[in-house]
């Protein structure tokens, strides 16, 4: 088990680099995103996933997005388009969406985000009546079987094909040389991955935005010394101030002092805060189990952190 611990910290690590490269350029990294997730989610009759031999295929993991409705022709669940000083962009929402919620791990997997109207390249009355439907699951795995990510095959699906395709999630309208021109989004399927590794880094190391400047405060690793001599981290998925007297809050915690990320390290908790900033949102608390002094800062990218 301390392997797979071992194990699980690599790959976020690698998870966490790829998803920096992304946001540097290299958009590219997205499929290497991918095989990092079927390294940790995927089960197959003859490979065990990451989290699997965990025991922890009964977490909850955070997505920005509803599931696309049953009747759905269309739906574009991950992605966001961005309107700056005259400029049109398209990428990763991260948080910045009104639909984050936890959801059990293998119902996220399954999830699907993206819908698309089949039109002539239907090859049967299903297809033809729900369109192309796309879960996270068949993104990543046609990323990683098909698109170069762990192999490279003849043939896309045809689902991931037409939301890689240009245009597929829309277009913009921008100016070149005095003339109006269209110009079609493009990458849309490293864009959701991108954003799938977000919320992956979200649930189970506290990160996943873009990282500012390295001397930016935030960005520092603080920590009281466990036992060990080792900083004993916490992550928080959840933290809403419930008022009171004296105040309290609800918020779904992992303290480093519990093993692994399953359902036997994270846990929903009631506790009594001190409000240092409600404007902001920033309050401290104790660790109910290792006593450290926590404080919650919702502008942190990074982990909260015991200090």
């Amino acid at each position: 088990m301390e392997r797979f611990q071992k194990e699980l910290k690599k790959q976020l690590g690698f998870l966490e680099r790829s998803c920096q490269m992304y946001d540097e350029g290299h958009i590219d990294e997205a499929i290497r995103i991918a095989t990092i997730l079927r390294t940790l989610i995927h089960d197959t009759g003859r490979s065990m996933s990451l989290l699997k031999h965990l025991n922890a295929t009964g977490i909850q993991l955070w997505s920005t997005t509803h599931s696309a409705p049953a009747g759905a022709t269309v739906y574009f669940g991950m992605g966001q388009y961005r309107y700056l000083n005259g400029v049109s962009s398209y990428g990763p929402s991260f948080d910045n969406t009104p639909d984050m919620e936890l959801i059990p791990l293998n119902e996220w997997w399954a999830q699907v985000v993206y819908v698309f109207d089949a039109g002539e390249d239907a090859n049967t009355d299903e297809e033809r009546e729900k369109g192309f439907r796309l879960s996270r699951k068949d993104i990543v795995l046609t990323a990683t079987d098909k698109d170069g990510g762990a192999h490279v095959d003849k043939k896309l699906t045809r689902a991931y094909e037409r939301l890689a395709a240009d245009g597929t999630v829309g277009s913009f309208g921008v100016e070149i040389g005095g003339k109006s021109q269209v110009v079609p989004i493009k990458y849309a399927h490293l864009v959701s991955l991108r954003q799938m590794g977000f919320e992956v880094l979200r649930s189970l190391a506290g990160t996943g935005k873009p990282r500012p400047n390295a001397a930016d405060p935030n960005a520092r690793e603080e920590g009281h010394m466990g036992e060990a001599g080792s900083p004993i981290e916490h992550m928080i998925q959840e933290f809403e101030p419930l008022g009171g007297d004296p105040p309290q809050a609800t918020l779904f915690m992992r303290c480093g002092t519990l093993s692994g990320p399953g359902p036997e390290g994270w846990r929903e908790l009631n506790v009594e805060v001190t409000p240092i900033d409600t404007e902001i949102g920033v309050y401290s608390f104790t660790c109910p189990y290792c006593q450290g002094t926590i404080v919650y800062d919702p502008r942190q990218l990074g982990p909260p952190r015991s200090r």
